[in-house]
This record gives C-alpha cells, structure tokens and sequence, in this order.
C-alpha cells in the first residue's frame, strides 16, 4: 500500500508519504509525482514531511527519482523525517542528503518521526 496525506499530530499538519508494498519505479515516480503536486501547492518553508519507506526495489534510476523529488522540494520543506533506512539503504539515504543539501531526520518509528516533526 502507497499513499500521500496529510495528518495531524498535536495540532501541527504532517505530510505523511508511504512507499511502501511491491512497487515498480512507475509506482514509485507516481507516489512522488503526487507528493510534489500536494507540496508545491503549499507555501514555502511551511511543509512538514513524514516519509515511510519500504522493502521495495530501490536501483539507480529509483535513486536519481529521488534525487530530483528531492530538490524540487526543497523550497517547501520546514522539516522532514524518515522511517525505513537501514543497511544499505542508509549510506545511499546519506549521499542524497549530501548531495541535495538537505536535513531528514531518520527516525526509528513513525511515533517518535511524528514527535520529532511536531516540535519543528
């Protein structure tokens, strides 16, 4: 199951984004296609973002996928979490956040992400 939406976490609006299921790099791009229609809408330095990730096929064109979703939000992002980065997955995670010049928080659990992005 995949999805993007909005929740609420001691009064503040998270976006949450679920990659989570088989999904292929089509599935993965339209997760992301939506995620970015909902965020750009929003004004900038306002979004907060809760990003599930799981057991799905991650290859290089996944990770340029990334890359580029994102720097495209970069601008709307007032703070972000992640949950599901493990092995390798982590030191891929680091490059992009080197790469892109952006903080994300890795969390160990969507409750503790939840706490982390309601106190930013």
């Amino acid at each position: 199951m995949a999805s993007v939406e909005f929740i609420e976490h001691k009064g503040v609006r998270i976006l949450r984004i679920e990659f989570v299921g088989d999904l292929t790099n089509d599935r993965v791009r339209e997760i992301m296609d939506a995620a970015k229609s909902i965020i750009a809408s929003q004004p900038q330095s306002s979004v907060r973002t809760l990003t599930i990730l799981g057991e799905f096929h991650f290859d290089t064109q996944t990770a340029v996928a990334f890359r580029e979703y994102i720097e495209y939000n970069k601008p709307y992002i007032k703070a972000g979490a992640v949950i599901g980065v493990a092995g390798l997955r982590k030191a891929l995670y680091n490059s992009l956040m080197f790469l892109t010049r952006r903080e994300v928080r890795i969390g160990n659990n969507e409750e503790e992400a939840q706490e982390y992005l309601a106190g930013a």
